[in-house]
């Protein structure tokens, strides 16, 4: 396990049973009130939006403060500002991907496709862009532990498994000035940096 990412992994382990709890509740209130499909969707929806932003915000929290010793900088303001741009290897805004998803699964059972294949479908695009957007939230919080501990340089370190890319094996080891950092050239990178001291 990479250590880097060890308190996410475990907060996307809780993540994950929430939202298959939260799934299968939203099963059976579709199948016992089949017209309100949409009520139902836009709860479930903003019910996993608000557990996952407060998830986000404690990962934040813990990594900045695992590389600072405190974790004052990180607020809800810092994680929706995050949250709310463009992101460049995503190439889209996580908090308007909500919305989208939620329209998706909602089409899909009101077209009538069978409810539990579209509730597995759209558990696992949730899921996949929920564990994505915790490995940038977390780090996005080191780099704003190092931007406010004034680091200068910076190395690209991977997982050093056989999972590791040819990008990210050329990078091992490189060392960056901190504002010219190249940015994860793939979904599920685990690749980190680690101040040069």
């Amino acid at each position: 396990m990479n250590k880097f990412y060890a308190y996410t992994d475990k907060a996307l382990k809780y993540l994950r049973r929430f939202y298959v709890r939260e799934f299968n509740r939203t099963k059976m209130q579709i199948r016992s009130d089949e017209l309100n499909v949409i009520q139902s969707t836009t709860n479930l929806y903003d019910r996993m939006r608000r557990e996952t932003i407060r998830v986000y915000l404690l990962i934040a929290k813990n990594k900045y403060h695992e590389l600072t010793g405190h974790d004052d900088t990180i607020t809800e303001m810092w994680l929706l500002g995050f949250l709310g741009t463009s992101n460049p290897l995503t190439g889209y805004i996580f908090l308007n991907d909500i919305d989208r998803k939620r329209q998706y699964f909602t089409e899909s059972v009101m077209s009538g496709e069978n409810l539990d294949k579209a509730a597995k479908k759209a558990l696992r695009y949730w899921y996949g862009s929920a564990k994505q957007f915790a490995d940038l939230v977390t780090d996005e919080a080191a780099l704003q532990a190092f931007t406010d501990e004034k680091v200068r340089l910076v190395q690209w370190m991977t997982a050093a498994d056989e999972r590791v890319c040819w990008t990210c094996n050329s990078r091992d080891g490189n060392i960056y000035p901190l504002e010219k950092v190249p940015g994860k050239p793939h979904y599920n990178c685990r690749c980190y940096l680690k101040e040069v001291k």
